[in-house]
C-alpha cells in the first residue's frame, strides 16, 4: 500500500481514492462568480462521481459571506477545518469553529459568515445538481 504524505496545513486535504489520491494542492483555487472574497477548490465534481456528490475545499476571507441561499434538490454538508464564523440556518444562528461540522437539508435557506479572521471549509453536496 502506498504510504500517504501528512498534510501540516489545514488547507491542503487528499481524497484517497480506490484508483488514486486527490491532493488538494493539485489543484486551482477559483473565485466564486458571485461572491467577494469566496474562493473554491474542486476536489470531486459530479463528473467524477457519476453525479452522486461533489466535494470542495471553501475558503471564506475576513468579513466576507456566504450570502443567504438554498439548494432545491442536495443536502450540503460542511466540516469548519480553520477558522471561526457564524452559520444561519433557517432564521437560527449557530457560531463555529474549526472541528464543526453543518448539514443543510434540501430546500432550507443558510448562509456563512466569517468574523474578523479568514476561515475554511469542506462542503459535499448529495447528489449533484444541473
Amino acid at each position: 500500500m502506498k504510504q500517504s504524505k501528512i498534510m501540516d496545513e489545514p488547507d491542503r486535504e487528499i481524497v484517497f481514492l480506490s484508483d488514486r489520491e486527490i491532493e488538494s494542492s493539485d489543484r486551482e483555487w477559483y473565485e466564486h462568480p458571485e461572491w467577494k472574497g469566496i474562493r473554491l477548490k474542486d476536489l470531486l465534481t459530479g463528473k467524477d462521481t457519476g453525479n452522486k456528490f461533489s466535494y470542495h475545499l471553501v475558503h471564506i476571507e475576513k468579513n466576507c459571506e456566504i450570502p443567504k441561499h438554498l439548494h432545491e434538490k442536495e443536502w450540503e454538508l460542511n466540516r469548519m477545518i480553520k477558522g471561526k464564523g457564524l452559520f444561519i440556518f433557517d432564521n437560527k444562528e449557530i457560531t463555529l469553529s474549526a472541528g464543526q461540522t453543518f448539514a443543510t437539508p434540501p430546500g432550507v435557506s443558510h448562509a456563512v459568515s466569517s468574523y474578523d479572521s479568514e476561515m475554511s471549509l469542506l462542503a459535499l453536496f448529495i447528489p449533484v445538481s444541473d
